[in-house]
């Protein structure tokens, strides 16, 4: 039986999170059966969705995920299925009723997060969006835009910083990014926010 991670315990702070975190052991073993996998013990990071290595019958290397069943996930396997491993991993297995997603298993995983030089990064990320770009879906589409998803966590973010009871003028304030050695502005936080949504 796997062993949910304490890192998504802050679901349960959310509508439907603890039910959903008390059945991601008996999700993770239906999968199992469903596909017939071997799991491995859950990835160490990702605060999202769990996560674990799992082993096909062949001997293939997988990924096996289980989303909480949220407009952000809907349709990932979609995306995956689209863009066809240009960019992203391959979906090799989808079970939409149970948010489950066996995906290919990318090696060696290391996150953009950890990539030590800022430039570097973005470099990344950019290349990323570059091979993403070469196959744009059709203008009917069923995907939410990254622009309008970059209004409503603008939305979400003013509502929670005035539910601390804090003020700001947000039409005229603007936050600041950092500047590097050769002033030029950093902003590869928002460039591994959008890698990582276009091939999560």
């Amino acid at each position: 039986m796997i062993e949910v991670p304490e890192r998504l315990g802050w679901w349960r702070d959310r509508t439907g999170g603890a039910a959903w975190l008390e059945s991601l052991p008996r999700l993770a073993e239906e999968c199992v059966q469903c596909w017939s996998l071997r799991l491995g013990e859950p990835f160490g990071q990702g605060h999202v969705s769990l996560t674990a290595p799992a082993t096909l019958s062949d001997g293939g290397q997988a990924v096996l995920k289980l989303n909480f069943p949220e407009d952000e996930s809907a349709y990932e396997a979609d995306a995956l299925m689209h863009w066809r491993g240009e960019g992203a991993v391959r979906l090799l297995e989808v079970d939409r009723e149970r948010n489950a997603l066996l995906i290919e298993r990318a090696d060696p995983g290391t996150s953009l997060w950890e990539v030590g030089v800022d430039e570097e990064a973005i470099l990344i990320a950019a290349s990323v969006m570059a091979r993403l770009w070469l196959r744009p879906p059709s203008d009917s589409h069923p995907f939410r835009l990254l622009a309008d998803e970059a209004e409503r966590w603008t939305a979400q973010l003013r509502s929670d910083w005035e539910a601390l009871g804090r003020r700001r003028d947000w039409s005229t304030k603007q936050p600041r990014l950092p500047v590097s050695s050769s002033g030029r502005r950093r902003s590869w936080r928002s460039a591994t926010r959008i890698s990582r949504a276009a091939t999560s």
